[in-house]
């Protein structure tokens, strides 16, 4: 009997091995994937913000407030009408007022760019989909150049 199961055993390809381990293993990541977005969506508010230039700005880069990480940006997207809407996501035990400022800023001179609640005042975001009314983009030493530059030749 023994002989007959190993005999079997050794009549089953390698190539049929292989193709249950690859379903195998899709079937695990598919199931790890769906389980860490689903974490993701129950201790996180999505939020979405529009922007005229986000110049440094990348997916992955945090989201702070009050000078703490609260999250992290997700997606990048260029609009029709030449803005750049930003998504990501902000733990959702922290409580941001609806009238906030999303602004990006540089760490130091020549740093990463991220976000920056700058908190209102106004009633908290209610909702796990928060929208940011009021936003301030990026600004770099180059465009601030050639601000000067058209000042000083207004003045002139």
């Amino acid at each position: 009997m023994a002989t007959k199961v190993v005999k079997e055993i050794d009549e089953i390809g390698n190539n049929t091995l292989l193709k249950f381990g690859i379903i195998t293993l899709i079937i695990i990541l598919f199931f790890f994937f769906l389980f860490i977005k689903t974490d993701l969506d129950k201790n996180n508010f999505y939020f979405q913000a529009k922007f005229n230039s986000v110049d440094g700005l990348s997916e992955k880069s945090t989201v702070l407030y009050a000078g703490i990480e609260v999250g992290f940006v997700n997606e990048i997207i260029l609009l029709d009408n030449n803005q750049v809407q930003v998504n990501g996501f902000i733990k959702n035990e922290i409580p941001i007022p609806s009238d906030s400022i999303l602004q990006i800023d540089t760490d130091g001179i020549f740093g990463k760019k991220y976000l920056n609640i700058v908190p209102g005042y106004d009633e908290y975001f209610v909702s796990s989909d928060i929208v940011f009314k009021y936003t301030s983009d990026s600004y770099t030493l180059d465009y601030l150049a050639r601000v000067l530059e058209n000042n000083i030749h207004e003045k002139n």
